[in-house]
């Protein structure tokens, strides 16, 4: 029996739940108190590569992976934990890269086609893209934003999908970014920014969402880029996750940014990270890698916008 991994992830916008896919089914994880526990789980026998929870509730969509993947790469399941039953099951045209669950819609990402399903009736939405492997996108419920790559690469499109609206509202595509493709997109806590990065060029664009232009920018000062990073994002700093490091920066606009490099057991890579900043004291960053260990480190920034770190957790999840 070969050892369990962690092959994929979901956290919802405030790092209160957390869904693992692994080499053998998925486990979904409460991260709302000091310390994780387990919510639901399914042994399925076989992998799990795409993940997707949906805050505290019993539904969880998810698509085969790994070595031993649990079903083709083109199918998509639903699964209700409450009732213990698959309540949504669909086969696409090609291998699925990307899949987000929400509270009216479920996003479905292929190499060059995103489908929107609207929930309550079941009318699906139609967006082509530029190639998209990672399965790249970002969604900010409050507002139903939605930000994908664009069929111009380099660029992006911004939607608004209006549960209440039979049809989601184009705002603005063609959305210049970098002459290159576009590695990651993450909109911030607040809502008010995206952040775009791309590997080619080891930039970090600021979009502000009102005025649709970027505003600032922000060169890689930590160990070059090689794949796609975790960007995570807070009001006052944004961290870059890879193999070797987490950078922090600053991002008040100062003239020159104040960075800080937390170096990371390369021997075990972070399989996924994220931020919260709900609750007491300063931001938390998690960070899990592919063995299901997470590590909890307090982050403070002081009035200087220095950063420091503190290991407050160590805890095998898997």
């Amino acid at each position: 029996m070969e050892p369990i991994e962690v092959l994929a992830y979901s956290i919802d916008e405030e790092g209160k739940t957390i869904g693992l896919g692994t080499s053998y089914g998925f486990v979904v994880y409460g991260f709302e108190k000091k310390d994780p526990y387990v919510r639901f789980k399914k042994i399925l026998g076989h992998g799990i590569g795409l993940i997707s929870v949906y805050k505290s509730s019993n539904i969880v969509a998810y698509v085969g992976g790994g070595k031993n993947p649990y079903s083709k790469l083109n199918d998509v399941e639903v699964w209700d934990d409450r009732t213990s039953s698959i309540v949504f099951k669909k086969k696409f045209e090609s291998d699925i890269c990307g899949i987000s669950l929400k509270k009216n819609f479920f996003i479905v990402a292929l190499k060059n086609v995103m489908y929107v399903y609207k929930l309550s009736t079941g009318f699906c939405t139609t967006i082509l893209t530029s190639p998209n492997l990672d399965g790249i996108f970002a969604y900010y419920e409050k507002t139903e934003l939605l930000l994908t790559l664009s069929e111009e690469s380099g660029c992006i499109n911004m939607y608004c999908l209006k549960s209440g609206s039979p049809e989601i509202e184009t705002i603005q595509t063609n959305i210049k970014c970098f002459k290159y493709p576009i590695s990651n997109i993450s909109i911030d806590p607040s809502g008010k920014f995206a952040v775009v990065f791309c590997i080619k060029t080891q930039y970090f664009h600021f979009i502000d969402l009102q005025t649709k232009q970027i505003y600032y920018k922000i060169s890689n000062q930590g160990t070059t880029i090689k794949k796609q990073p975790f960007i995570l994002l807070s009001p006052a700093i944004l961290v870059a996750v890879t193999d070797g490091c987490a950078t922090f920066y600053d991002i008040l606009k100062n003239k020159k940014n104040k960075f800080y490099i937390m170096k990371l057991d390369k021997a075990a890579p972070p399989a996924i990270a994220f931020l919260t900043t709900w609750q007491q004291g300063g931001p938390k960053l998690h960070i899990i890698d592919k063995n299901g260990k997470v590590n909890i480190y307090e982050v403070l920034v002081n009035p200087d916008l220095e950063v420091s770190t503190t290991n407050i957790l160590t805890k095998a999840l898997l």
